[in-house]
């Protein structure tokens, strides 16, 4: 059984978690406890709270390169007052878009919600141009199935990391050697959330649902294998085997040409 509490990472996400590694019966479900998910949530919706904080982070830079300072010092994510807290992975859980992030806190990946709906947000103004996306990693010290997320900001042909739960914008949370696992589009990062939704599902052995959340996730990112083979054990449960060899085909194909 894997072990989803990130005593290594702090916020760190299990990403890519293979269905029958995921820990059922202790979902937020399972103890009935109320959600929602809708397929055509975006987790990276600005909100009126974020593109306040947004606006006000723009009133004071003079350059995208200090707008992404004050952006990192409006959506910092830690234990002190005014950051946004750090808390367990979501697997256990609702996943939470950047509204809710704001206000109840995240795991590492739920804690990019936030500032990439405020660079968004900004860039769809004309007030900043902010290219990027995120990074999904893995600390070589981590267990096989811990990985970290960060955004990469672009500005002026430079490379900037933000990621929240660390001390300075420029740095990683935990400064040690990594393998990059993917990187994503700001646009294809909202295939995690979806995902998660669909590990949430398979968790709490609501599989219809959990075909949904996949199939959504699919949308935005068609190339991670472990969804398409979640999906497709999600099928198989369901009963629907065109949907599930279509997945494990899928999957396989992926691998081939890694």
């Amino acid at each position: 059984m894997h072990t989803l509490l990130p005593t290594l990472i702090i916020g760190a996400i299990n990403f890519g978690l293979p269905l029958f590694e995921i820990e059922l019966g202790r979902s937020a479900h399972a103890q009935n406890q109320p959600f929602t998910y809708l397929s055509s949530t975006d987790p990276f919706e600005a909100d009126a709270t974020i593109r306040s904080r947004a606006n006000l982070a723009r009133s004071r830079s003079r350059s995208d390169r200090a707008l992404l300072g004050q952006l990192f010092n409006s959506f910092r994510a830690g234990n002190r007052p005014g950051q946004i807290p750090i808390i367990a992975n979501s697997v256990t859980r609702p996943p939470r878009s950047a509204p809710e992030v704001v206000i109840r806190g995240g795991d590492c990946s739920e804690l990019l919600g936030p500032p990439i709906a405020a660079i968004q947000y900004l860039n769809s103004t004309h007030r900043a141009s902010i290219q990027g996306g995120i990074r999904i990693v893995h600390f070589r010290s981590a267990p096989a199935l811990l990985f970290h997320a960060y955004i990469y900001a672009q500005i002026g042909g430079r490379e900037i990391i933000f990621d929240p739960s660390a001390r300075n914008l420029g740095e990683l949370s935990i400064p040690e050697r990594y393998d990059l696992v993917r990187e994503l589009t700001f646009s294809e990062a909202s295939y995690i959330y979806h995902k998660e939704w669909g590990d949430y599902f398979s968790g709490a052995r609501d599989f219809s649902h959990a075909v949904l959340a996949y199939n959504q996730a699919l949308i935005f990112y068609d190339f991670d294998p472990n969804v398409h083979r979640n999906l497709a054990a999600a099928c198989s449960t369901v009963r629907d085997q065109a949907c599930t060899q279509e997945h494990l085909t899928r999957a396989a194909q992926i691998e081939r040409h890694r």
